[in-house]
């Protein structure tokens, strides 16, 4: 039986290299095996969807955390703060250890563990000789690739930061740093123990473990809050003493964790700043729907609100059904933050600082002509996945979602040469029957390359291969676009700005030059009269697809 071929590889003198099309260039590295099964492992690994999400603070900063509380706890394993973790590790070493007594034929953890100490077996047993920037390199790199060990493959690691310096920027790379310093720090209380001088050896894991305590995330300090609540042990309010809330206020504050760890979650407290908490109430908290409505209308169920959030992501929230109560969650947030600074020792000063103000009509906003221009000209600095999202976005029209779950047979061509995105339902949610639609491609696309784009992928998800993460979209605007460009939160006329305004840019520059409403309701899949029937005769006919296609390229991209 014949074999098929590994994706994305090549032979050469029967070894397999790892061969993939990036926008540089080819990146073409060996693998450093002639076994079949052996690439194949190696290569789902590397083009795994995991391997190539983006690296948002988020992630980066669960990485930190996840080395310093492993850390931490074998350090105190070495020192017997941990009685019960330090009762399994002897009883392994007793076993090793017996065995290798008492049975020649026996292979132990380590060959020579007779000769070894138990104090020598949990040194190197739980901090083996590592160097701390290696340590805090893997960690990191784990993010795109897991469970890699051949050092061949590694430098496919290191070519990829080459390729996507987007992904592995400043906060990349602070985040190593913050680890290896971390490390070291460990390793030199290690250095304390080996020479017999616990008491330094236990100030020192004293003075990181109450640091590591402080760094509370935001999902935890707020779940701190809601039990303070609970128990009427909040800071004493400016009028009247503090009660135990009653269930409806208890209901609502967990409704507002749902929603603010929607978008700060896990982030560490004193990593949050001001520009974080704008970003929260301008890309999240405006532009939730009404709870009250349908189908989200069950009052304060948490599923209601997981869908609206859903939905949020999706991009499938239009502006006529935005929620008007900003300026409550604002309220619930400094209330927060009160509760943070007086009873666990942190700052109020991120939340006192926000530029954001609540505006008169909770409504969105459009990009100007020359912030839309900048965005469409910024985007070419990002990766192939990040640019052609953000390009197909701001020159369609498209929501969000309906972006990401593109798939490579849902760019077509009709019989007058037309080519156009087809948004189905069959790859993914849409808001309703309106929006399964095809969209005509701006010319600005098909001068880029969309075409190749498409017909090179080797996975039938344009953007899903890379991220499948809801927020994807909205994370490059909040945490790359928005922050390099400087954009506001608001237009001089105060509505929000959000990732959605690319897609009110489009309407209004429709609008503008005189395109039929109906023309426009149906290219941007809004909720129209016009019959499905009608639809299907007319409005996705080839003739009216070419007019169509004259419409959308008034959108001026450069």
């Amino acid at each position: 039986m014949a074999q098929t071929k590994i994706p994305f590889t090549l032979i050469r003198k029967n070894v397999y290299y790892f061969n993939r099309r990036l926008n540089q260039g080819n990146l073409r590295i060996s693998l450093g095996t002639t076994n079949r099964l052996t690439a194949l492992r190696l290569v789902t690994q590397i083009t795994s969807r995991k391997g190539f999400d983006t690296m948002d603070k988020e992630r980066l900063e669960a990485v930190v955390r996840d080395v310093k509380t492993t850390y931490l706890r074998k350090l105190k394993m070495l020192l017997e703060i941990d009685d019960e973790e330090n009762s399994h590790i002897f009883k392994r070493y007793q076993y090793a250890f017996l065995h290798s007594m008492f049975n020649d034929d026996f292979q132990s953890e380590s060959d020579d563990i007779s000769s070894q100490s138990y104090f020598e077996y949990k040194l190197s047993t739980l901090l083996p000789d590592e160097s701390p920037s290696s340590v805090a390199h893997k960690k990191l790199s784990e993010l795109h690739f897991t469970d890699i060990v051949d050092i061949d493959t590694y430098q496919i690691v290191d070519t990829i930061i080459d390729k996507y310096p987007s992904d592995f920027n400043f906060d990349y790379f602070k985040h190593q740093e913050e680890i290896e310093r971390f490390l070291r720090r460990i390793y030199y209380i290690k250095r304390l123990i080996s020479s017999g001088n616990m008491e330094t050896a236990k100030v020192r894991c004293g003075e990181i473990e109450t640091e590591f305590e402080k760094e509370l995330t935001f999902s935890a300090a707020y779940e701190k809050y809601i039990e303070a609540g609970i128990e009427g042990d909040l800071p004493k309010p400016r009028v009247g003493v503090a009660k135990p809330w009653e269930e409806k206020v208890l209901t609502d504050h967990r409704k507002a964790k749902e929603i603010f760890c929607h978008f700060l979650g896990d982030r560490v407290m004193t990593e949050i700043t001001w520009k974080d908490l704008d970003n929260l109430f301008t890309q999240v908290v405006s532009c939730l729907p009404k709870l009250n409505k349908k189908p989200y209308n069950r009052g304060r169920n948490p599923a209601d609100i997981t869908l609206a959030l859903k939905h949020l992501d999706a991009g499938l929230i239009e502006s006529d059904n935005l929620i008007t109560n900003v300026g409550a969650y604002k309220e619930k947030l400094s209330s927060f933050y009160r509760y943070y600074a007086e009873r666990l020792g942190g700052s109020a000063r991120a939340v006192r600082d926000m530029k954001h103000e609540i505006p008169p009509s909770n409504t969105r906003g459009a990009f100007s002509d020359e912030q839309f221009r900048r965005i469409i000209s910024f985007a070419s600095t990002l990766n192939p996945y990040q640019k052609w999202a953000v390009w197909i976005m701001a020159l369609t029209g498209m929501r969000n979602g309906e972006v990401q779950q593109l798939r490579q047979q849902d760019l077509a061509v009709n019989s007058k040469g037309i080519y156009f995105l087809k948004v189905r339902d069959e790859a993914g949610s849409v808001k309703t029957l309106n929006g399964i639609r095809n969209v005509p491609v701006h010319q600005y696309l098909l001068d880029k390359g969309i075409v190749d784009f498409f017909e090179n992928s080797k996975t039938k998800e344009m953007f899903l291969c890379y991220s499948t993460n809801e927020k994807f979209l909205t994370n490059i605007y909040t945490n790359i676009i928005k922050p390099k460009l400087d954009l506001p939160n608001q237009t001089p006329e105060d509505y929000i700005l959000s990732l959605y305004s690319v897609r009110h840019y489009v309407f209004n520059v429709l609008e503008r030059e005189k395109v039929p409403d109906k023309d426009i309701e149906v290219m941007l899949g809004h909720a129209t009269k016009v019959s499905q029937k009608t639809r299907g005769k007319y409005y996705l006919h080839p003739h009216v697809l070419e007019v169509q296609k004259k419409y959308i390229d008034l959108i001026q991209a450069d």
